[in-house]
Order: structure tokens, then C-alpha cells, then sequence
């Protein structure tokens, strides 16, 4: 069952279609890392240049291992209508693709994330825009609200930046905010449009709010790869 459990697992969730997936062959893997450049200076005439060098470090990457445990009777595999074997590979792998994209988005590091650290936590305030005080409801959303998000986002992570968000998010308040903006027809409406914003991709996950819910994080804006 495992080419069902990968199948429905890179279909169920967002991480790893989003995200760098790297291949390790063994439990642990190190990547380097570069922590600082070289440094441009100003000699003057038949002077010597200063030198300077590139600095890396190591990121270390270690596996952790996941595991689903189902018990099921031969008789019930044997005797069911239902190709139960087939449905329990689709049900482990929705679940693997649940749980990953649970760790990418609200990991904190601790036991219930299998120790992995999220998106969310890594960002840290200088990596968030915050709503203003009094502002605690997705009805106090704005575009400037997204616009001010978008430039927090630094001009080395701009080669193909994408959103991230929930789909009841999006619906309840970037297409509201779309629809306000003006321009469009029936029929544009009716017929519909791949989801972007302000020009970028949109994906969608139910592990970010899927309704109000004050001092949360809403929608995430970089390049995830």
C-alpha cells in the first residue's frame, strides 16, 4: 500500500508541494549554510586589499519517523464489499499529509509536533504584520492590512513568493475585499478564476484559522521553497 499512501499523501497536503522537499538517504543530513559574505572596500592607490571570505555553516536535517498503527481482521478484508485495505491506505495517507502540514504550519518544537518547529513560530514578530489595536475580527481585514504584510517579506525571498492560507479565509475575506474592488461582471463572477492575489498563487489549508479567532495567524506570505 505504499505507493496509495503517497499518492493520496502529496494530494492531501500543501507542505510538500509548496516546500523544498530533500531526499535523505540516511537518519541525518547536513546542508550548508551561508551565514556571511565577503566585504567590498575602498583602497586607495597601491594599497593593499583587505581580504575577506565567505562564512557557512552546517543546517542539520534529522528524520523523524511517523507511524500509523491499524488492526484489521482477515475475515473483514476477505468477506467486505468495501475494499477496506484500499481505504485504509487513502485514510493513513490523508492523515500523514494532516499531520505533516500541522508541523509546517503550527509546529512549536514540542513532543505534539514530533518536535518539529512551523512556519508560525519561526517567523517571530519582525516576520508578522499585526493588526491594529482593536482590530480583532476578520471583518477589520483591509487590503492595506495584505499590503503591509507583503512588505515585511524581504527582496531576497521575492523569486516566486506564493500565500498561504485557509480556504474559509480566503471566501469570508480576500474575495469579499476582491469582489468590493470594482470591475467585475457577472460574468466574470459566474465563470470563476484560479485563486491568486495581487498577482501571486494562492494555496489552500484548513491548519490555519478557518474562522475568527483573535491574535491568530491568518494567511502567510513568502517563498516556501
Amino acid at each position: 500500500v505504499a505507493a496509495a499512501v503517497i499518492a493520496v499523501r502529496e494530494d492531501a497536503g500543501i507542505s510538500r508541494r509548496v516546500s523544498r522537499v530533500v531526499p535523505m538517504t540516511s537518519e541525518t543530513m547536513n546542508l550548508p549554510k551561508r551565514s556571511s559574505g565577503q566585504t567590498v572596500y575602498y583602497p586607495g592607490e597601491a594599497t593593499a586589499i583587505t581580504s575577506s571570505e565567505a562564512q557557512w555553516t552546517q543546517v542539520v536535517l534529522t528524520a523523524v519517523k511517523r507511524a500509523i498503527l491499524t488492526k484489521v481482521s482477515y475475515e473483514l478484508l476477505q468477506g467486505s464489499v468495501i475494499d477496506v485495505a484500499e481505504y485504509l491506505a487513502t485514510e493513513i495517507g490523508f492523515q500523514l499529509a494532516w499531520q505533516e502540514d500541522n508541523e509546517w504550519v503550527n509546529g512549536d518544537g514540542t513532543g505534539t509536533y514530533g518536535g518539529e518547529t512551523g512556519l508560525i513560530s519561526a517567523l517571530g514578530a519582525a516576520g508578522k504584520h499585526t493588526l491594529a489595536s482593536g482590530d480583532t475580527t476578520w471583518n477589520d481585514v483591509v487590503l492595506t492590512d495584505f499590503e503591509t504584510l507583503m512588505g515585511t517579506l524581504p527582496g531576497k525571498f521575492w523569486r516566486s513568493p506564493a500565500w498561504v492560507m485557509s480556504r474559509a479565509f480566503y471566501t469570508t475575506v480576500v474575495l469579499k475585499l476582491l469582489a468590493a474592488a470594482g470591475g467585475n461582471t457577472i460574468q466574470t463572477i459566474e465563470a470563476g478564476w484560479s485563486p491568486r492575489f495581487f498577482g501571486y498563487p494562492i494555496s489552500f489549508t484548513d491548519r490555519l484559522p478557518t474562522a475568527t479567532a483573535t491574535g491568530s495567524t491568518c494567511a502567510l506570505f513568502g517563498s516556501f521553497s
